[in-house]
Order: C-alpha cells, then sequence, then structure tokens
C-alpha cells in the first residue's frame, strides 16, 4: 500500500470522531440502563419483601458503572491519537523529497512514497510488488544483495553512496540509507532503504577538483616560466658575448679556412641557444611580439605545403577548415610555430603510420567552461589529432611544462608543448589535451576572435562548447 494523502488525513480524522461520539452515546445507554435496572430490582425487592427477595441497589453501583464508561472513553482517545500520529507520520514520509520505499526480505517492494515517484520515475501502482531490483545497474545487484542479507540478520549497514536507475534509463547518484523493519517480537520482517539523489553534488564535486586541478597546473607553470625567464635572460646575455667574439675571430682570421670554420660552428651553435632562449620566453610570456589580425585558415593553408612532405608516406593527412572563420589577434609567426609544433607532435606519436587530422571550427564556450580557462565568447578552434600511442594518464598533467618530453631521449627538447601553451595563453586563449592510451591524442586550441560576442548566461550542461552551428539550431 501507498502512504495516504492529506485528504485522506482529513477523512480518517473526521471518522474517528464519529465513531467517538457513537461509543460515548452506546456507553452512555449502557449506564442508563443498568441504573435503571438497579432501580427496577430494588422497588421489586421491597414488593416481596415479605417472600425473602429484597434486591438491595447503592451508590456504588452508579459509580462503578460511570468509572467503566470513562475507562471506555480513555481507551477510545488513546486509539484516536495513536492513529493521528500514524497517519501524521505517514504524510510527512509521502511528502518528502527523499525517496523511502520499504520491501520484504526477498526484494519485493510493498511502499513507496512521492519521493520515490519523482526520483525513480515511476507511480506507485507500477512499483509495488516489484522486485527492487529493477532500480539497480547490474554492476550494483550484488552489492545490494549483501547489504540487504546483513540488515535481515539484524547487522547494521552504514550510509552509503551508490547508483540507481530511473524509469527513462538515465542513472542516478544517491546516497541510500537501508534500516531493518521489526514486528513487536523484535523479529525482521522487512526493510526500508532512504534514498537522496546526490548527482548534483557529485557533479559539482568533480567540478570544484578541476578547477582546482588547473589552478594548481596553472600555478605550476606560472613558477616555471618565471624560473625559466629569468635563466633566459641571463643566457641571452651570455650567447651574445659569445656571438660578438665568434664574429670578431671570424674577421680577424678570414685567411684561415681552418679558424673561420671554427668560428662559423661557434656562431651556429650559439644562434641555435638563442632560438632556445626565445622559446622559453614564449613560454613565459616575456617575449614582445606584434600582434595582428590573422585568419587561421589561412595560416593552415599556407603551413600545409611545408608540412606534407615531412610526415612520410605511412601518414595520411587530413585537414578539415569551416568556411567563414572570423579573424583572431595574434603574432603571424607565432601561430606558424604553433601550427607546425602541433603537426610535428602528432607525427612522432605515430612511428609506424595513422591519420594526422587537422580541423578548424567556430565555437561558443559559455559560463560552463571553467575547465578551459577561458571567458565565455565566440573562439576559434584548432584541432590536431592522432591516431598514435597515446600518453599514459599519469604524464598527461604534465605535458606543457618546460623541458617535459615523452619522446626517447635525444628525440626532443621539451619545449614545443610549453612554447605554444606561452603563446596561446598570452593570447587569451586555452590549449587543452585529451588522450587515450593505445587509441590517440587530441590537442585543442581555442583562441578569442577579434569581435567577441558574450553568449547569454544558460544553465550549466554536461558539454558547454557548442559549435555555432548547434546555437544558431536552438
Amino acid at each position: 500500500m501507498s502512504f495516504p494523502g492529506t485528504a485522506e488525513l482529513a477523512q480518517l480524522g473526521a471518522f474517528q470522531v464519529s465513531v467517538l461520539v457513537v461509543a460515548a452515546a452506546v456507553t452512555a445507554a449502557v449506564g442508563v440502563a443498568a441504573i435503571g435496572s438497579h432501580l427496577l430490582f430494588a422497588h421489586a425487592g421491597e414488593n416481596q419483601a415479605g417472600r425473602g427477595h429484597r434486591r438491595s441497589f447503592s451508590f456504588w453501583d452508579i459509580r462503578a458503572t460511570w468509572q467503566l464508561w470513562l475507562s471506555h472513553l480513555a481507551q477510545l482517545a488513546a486509539t484516536d491519537r495513536d492513529l493521528v500520529a500514524a497517519s501524521t507520520l505517514a504524510a510527512i514520509i509521502e511528502s518528502s523529497d527523499e525517496a523511502i520505499i520499504s520491501k520484504s526480505p526477498d526484494g519485493t517492494i510493498t511502499t513507496w512514497n512521492g519521493g520515490a515517484r519523482h526520483m525513480y520515475g515511476y507511480t506507485a501502482d507500477q512499483a509495488i510488488g516489484q522486485p527492487v531490483f529493477m532500480l539497480v545497474p547490474a554492476e550494483r545487484v550484488d552489492e545490494l544483495r549483501t547489504a540487504m542479507a546483513r540488515v535481515t540478520r539484524g547487522e547494521r549497514v552504514d550510509t552509503f553512496e551508490t547508483q540507481r536507475v530511473r524509469k527513462d534509463g538515465s542513472t542516478i547518484d544517491v546516497s541510500l540509507t537501508i534500516s531493518p523493519i521489526r514486528n513487536g517480537r523484535g523479529t525482521v520482517v522487512g526493510v526500508s532503504a532512504t534514498a537522496r539523489d546526490i548527482t548534483k553534488l557529485r557533479l559539482a564535486a568533480i567540478e570544484r577538483e578541476s578547477l582546482q586541478e588547473r589552478l594548481n597546473q596553472s600555478q605550476r607553470l606560472d613558477s616555471l616560466g618565471q624560473l625559466a625567464s629569468g635563466i633566459a635572460h641571463d643566457f641571452n646575455n651570455l650567447l651574445g658575448t659569445i656571438l660578438i667574439y665568434a664574429a670578431l675571430v671570424a674577421r680577424e682570421t678570414a685567411g684561415s679556412e681552418v679558424v673561420s670554420s671554427d668560428a662559423a660552428q661557434i656562431q651556429a651553435a650559439a644562434e641555435h641557444g638563442a632560438r632556445l632562449t626565445r622559446q622559453l620566453l614564449l613560454f613565459a610570456r616575456r617575449e614582445p611580439a606584434y600582434a595582428e589580425e590573422l585568419e587561421v585558415n589561412a595560416v593552415v593553408s599556407d603551413m600545409r605545403s611545408m608540412l606534407e612532405p615531412t610526415l612520410g608516406e605511412r601518414l595520411q593527412f587530413v585537414v578539415r577548415l569551416a568556411a567563414g572563420l572570423p579573424t583572431i589577434r595574434a603574432n603571424r609567426g607565432q601561430m606558424e610555430q604553433v601550427v607546425v609544433n602541433l603537426v610535428i607532435n602528432a607525427r612522432d606519436a605515430m612511428p609506424n603510420g595513422g591519420t594526422l587530422t587537422v580541423v578548424t571550427d567556430l565555437i561558443v564556450l559559455d559560463d560552463c567552461a571553467h575547465d578551459l580557462g577561458v571567458s565565455p565568447g565566440l573562439f576559434v578552434e584548432l584541432r590536431v589529432s592522432d591516431t598514435g600511442t597515446g600518453i599514459d594518464p599519469g604524464l598527461v598533467g604534465r605535458i606543457f611544462e618546460p623541458f617535459f618530453t615523452t619522446k626517447l631521449r635525444g628525440a626532443g627538447t621539451g619545449l614545443g608543448l610549453s612554447t605554444i601553451y606561452g603563446i596561446v595563453t598570452g593570447l587569451g586563449g586555452s590549449v587543452t589535451v585529451s588522450s587515450q592510451w593505445g587509441v590517440g591524442t587530441t590537442l585543442r586550441v581555442v583562441l578569442p576572435v577579434v569581435d567577441p560576442v558574450v553568449p547569454s548566461r544558460t544553465e550549466c550542461r554536461d558539454t558547454p562548447v557548442r559549435s555555432v552551428a548547434e546555437v544558431l539550431r536552438a
């Protein structure tokens, strides 16, 4: 049975009052009849005094009858109070937002409140008599069987977090409390379960963890950037001195081919070191650069002819550029470096061949895109994906650190992705990575357009990133 509602409680109260009034009237009639019978017997006794049939009637007989009547009234009042208390408790359970149900020891649902109807989507008529396991994901059935077995044995089961399945097939996270139902002799005759939907709380906790992780990563990279900036400036000064003296040596020994060749090697090495320091400064966002309005598609198209010969025959190079993208504000040389580093990094992840895909798109980021670390608005997206080996999950959080590389020793400087990070974040954008071990990796760059459009505030969804086409369809 389901728990009574408010209207039922009102009817139940009126019924009890009626019973009480009728019972009182009947009892009073019985009392009057008793008194009348006593008086009748007393009168008959006076008429038959000579025959030995005298019947006495006293005040104590009336008092005893009156006390019996009051006792009946007290019992009826106590019963009525118990019924009202039970009905009030049932109303509280019925109106609770938490799903409160009871079931027999074998798991058959016996009661079902309004909170359960709202949480799971089944009405009381649909749920009562059904096995409670219809609410449990297949991988959680053994968990519930174990908990119910413990409760029916009289053991205590602490509140725990688990998952349940709604009528529409969706899964929700719940905090579940399971308790025994005992009869008057203390025997466990059923099991009650109280569930609270914590899906939103769980998602909020995940979001907080993601934001905290991103904050920690940003602070770590900022600290490394400050360190790299200081080292790069000092190293740049040393390289400048080396280049000056190498040029002097080359000029003074112009007649000696051997010495001039050595001086040229010194100059080449120093210039290579200077390029590395510029990359460090880009990561630290200390290298000034002239910004202009650029079309990302134009940069990718121009770099494509240069990059294709470096990929090899075993790689399939796929480029999909969205038409009509708005411009961004950036330094062209830096954007070319971003494209080159992304493509070369993807190429190196596929030594045995595969597919390298470059995609551009126009997207809208709303207030829910916390993990990207950018303000809401309109962005140009550049995605570079590979079908390579993927990145070890334990190393994903470090790939933007300078001098960190997943490549073999000597195969890379470890500055490619850190340079991308410095350039993109310096432009007000974001770069993120998603990777699955043995499947591949996608690096995603989002950059604000020159005339950003701030979207209206909406309720956060599972996917805070939408293409412009999706926004127009909405």
